[in-house]
Parts: C-alpha cells; sequence; structure tokens
C-alpha cells in the first residue's frame, strides 16, 4: 500500500472526503470486527492499517524489531548508551503490532525512511492518522509511485486547476484521475492563483 496513494480534495465533508474513505478502506484491508485495536479518540488502529504522522517528533527511540519494545531494549550506539532518533511530519507507515496493556498502551509503526520500528505512545498517538487516503494539500511535497485522485463537487469551493495540478504531480509513474465531469470541469475553469495571501508585493 506504500506504492499507492488515494488523494481527496477535502479531508471531512462528504462521502468522498479523507475520513470516510479511510473508515471504508479500513475494513477492507485490516477487517472492522477484529478485537485487538488501539484507540487515539479519533481512529482505532489495526494492525496492517496504513497511518500517518503529524508534527515532527524528536529524540524518538528506535527498535530493531517487534520483540524489542516488549523487551524494552531499544536500539543503542556502540556505547551502550540509547540511540534518539526524529520523525518528521506527513511520514508514513505501517502498523506491524499493538500494545494493548493497559500501563503500556502503543501502536508499533514500521516507517518510511527509518530502518526500524517506532512505538508511538501517549499523547504522540493524538498526532497518529489513518492514510490509506489523504487531502492533495496533505500530500504537497510528497513523490507517490502511483496516485488516485477523487474529485466530486461536494468540495466545490475548493476546486481549481491548481489543486488538479498538485494532485497530478504527486505521482512518479501513474496518476489517475476519478471525478464527476461537473467538478472536473468547475476546477479546471478555476483559477486560485489570485487567492494567495502575501505580503511579497508590499516588499517589493
Amino acid at each position: 500500500t506504500m506504492e499507492f496513494q488515494i488523494l481527496t480534495t477535502t479531508k471531512q465533508k462528504g462521502i468522498l472526503g479523507s475520513q470516510s474513505i479511510n473508515e471504508y478502506c479500513q475494513k477492507v484491508f485490516t477487517g472492522n470486527d477484529k478485537s485487538e485495536k488501539v484507540s487515539n479518540g479519533s481512529f482505532d488502529f489495526h494492525i496492517g492499517d496504513k497511518v500517518i504522522i503529524s508534527g515532527n517528533k524528536y529524540g524518538i527511540m528506535l527498535y530493531d524489531d517487534v520483540d524489542d519494545f516488549y523487551l524494552e531494549s531499544p536500539r543503542t550506539d556502540d556505547e551502550g548508551e540509547t540511540e534518539e532518533f526524529d520523525l518528521f511530519n506527513g511520514t508514513m507507515g505501517i502498523v506491524e503490532a499493538l500494545s494493548t496493556e493497559s500501563d503500556n498502551i502503543a501502536v508499533i509503526v514500521k516507517f518510511e525512511g527509518l530502518e526500524g520500528y517506532v512505538a508511538v505512545s501517549g499523547k504522540d498517538l493524538l498526532s497518529l492518522e489513518l492514510a490509506y487516503a489523504i487531502t492533495v494539500h496533505r500530500s504537497q511535497g510528497m513523490s507517490i509511485n502511483n496516485t488516485l485522485t477523487l474529485v466530486d463537487f461536494g468540495a466545490y469551493k475548493l476546486l481549481s486547476r491548481q489543486l488538479l495540478y498538485s494532485s497530478i504531480t504527486r505521482a512518479s509513474k501513474k496518476a489517475v484521475l476519478l471525478a464527476e465531469h461537473n467538478a472536473l470541469y468547475s476546477a479546471i475553469r478555476s483559477d486560485a492563483s489570485g487567492l494567495r495571501r502575501t505580503f511579497l508585493g508590499d516588499l517589493l
């Protein structure tokens, strides 16, 4: 699933918002009847879920394998000191394991770019979201092999040619656009470049 990403125009509004698509995809990929889960109040996480982190996390511990987490044995340097790593906003990963003990609740994730496993726990759990689908805005700066962008009229205020350009250029191999005809036509006609808020003109 890391080779493919669903992009949406909005997060919460409508049946094609990323929130609705994430709920549907979770049922397909991990099932909705599993008793083992960890919840952060907004999302229930199951093993196999695709997730994304919000905000930068510094000084995190990394585990060479899932068992090392349960053994409380994080990665150490040559001198035996615990190594610290950084996890950056927008990094995606796959949930590999869950710790459901009341005194040690955590979601163990294999994040892209990190050779090891991260235990997301405590207040950091609030920064974890499902990522089968993310908004086009959230995807900016990413390079994804294959994308599927959903465009409907439910987010008509956000539709613009800039949004279409951003979604299509996220894909490095293949981009598929699934759109309502009227929504696509409206986006192509709408130029949002004049809506930018900037003081650059004043400075010049």
